[in-house]
């Protein structure tokens, strides 16, 4: 195009439905990507493992760089505010990787869900926001649900557990940024230098630690690759189109997929207590995405 500032938003619109698709089909790929990375992360090197997946996720990438208009689409125009979504996206991505090693994929993501919770709890002592009595209840709630989870007191529990609930707050705080974002930058510029921030530093953290990868860890890589790839790009553009607050609660599809795909693969079976905290986990992140008083 020979606009100025090519794809740069047609600005923020409002179409709720389109919004919650790219919403449901983003995570389906992101949490298929996660299950691929589990496969491969226990036996080999974290940095190997996310560069080569990041080298099959620039695929998604660069076609989509060729749909939108070619070079032109990634064309940086706020540059703190792309280190900020590339921050708040590497950060996330080596935590949760690693964590993945040692927890069950049904728990794991189950416990990043906790987002909503630890974000109200956190933003009145950080952002001094009014959180009402109600809402203080519910956090409240919420943080139960979490303990049944992480269960504490048990012999199944391990520090590692609190890693995607850090996780958690990092994405909820992503999702915010890239919401402001989007009003300078296009969808494919925030996906490309994101995706480059994780991929430039796994090669930096990688050193040292490379050896040859069976033919069918490259496939597993390229699943997760692709689905992460094309993924985020659906998890960003489904910001252009409606509000965090419409679109957050369809996240949660995220455990079914999760607790689907750790059956079928792994055969994990979660306990009663881990379901009954997850449902806790889920309803009162889904009251507090209300923004109820």
């Amino acid at each position: 195009m020979s606009q100025a500032r090519p794809q740069v938003l047609r600005a923020r619109s409002n179409r709720p439905l389109k919004g919650i698709v790219c919403m449901l089909i983003g995570t389906g790929m992101i949490t298929m990507n996660d299950a691929m990375l589990k496969l491969v992360v226990t036996e080999y090197a974290l940095g190997e493992t996310i560069f080569v997946r990041g080298l099959f996720t620039l695929v998604p990438t660069l076609f989509l760089i060729y749909r939108h208009g070619g070079w032109s689409s990634v064309r940086c125009h706020d540059v703190k505010g792309q280190a900020l979504c590339a921050a708040l996206l590497v950060l996330p991505v080596y935590l949760f990787i690693f964590s993945l090693r040692h927890l069950d994929l049904g728990v794991a993501i189950i416990l990043v869900y906790a987002g909503p919770v630890m974000a109200t709890a956190l933003s009145a002592w950080l952002l001094r926001e009014h959180v009402g009595a109600r809402r203080w209840c519910v956090v409240s709630i919420g943080f139960a649900g979490v303990v049944l989870v992480v269960q504490p007191a048990s012999q199944a529990f391990s520090p590692i557990m609190l890693l995607p609930v850090l996780v958690a707050c990092m994405v909820a705080a992503r999702d915010i940024a890239i919401r402001r974002l989007v009003s300078a930058e296009s969808t494919i510029s925030i996906h490309f230098y994101s995706s480059l921030a994780v991929i430039l530093t796994a090669l930096l953290t990688s050193s040292g630690q490379w050896v040859p990868l069976p033919l069918d860890v490259w496939a597993k890589l390229a699943v997760s690759g692709l689905g992460f790839g094309f993924g985020i790009f659906f998890l960003t553009d489904a910001l252009r189109y409606a509000d965090v607050s419409l679109l957050s609660p369809f996240k949660y599809t995220g455990v079914v997929w999760a607790l689907g795909l750790g059956y079928l693969i792994w055969g994990e079976r979660p306990t009663l207590l881990v379901l009954g905290g997850a449902l806790i986990i889920v309803g009162s992140g889904l009251f507090l995405l209300k923004g109820n008083p």
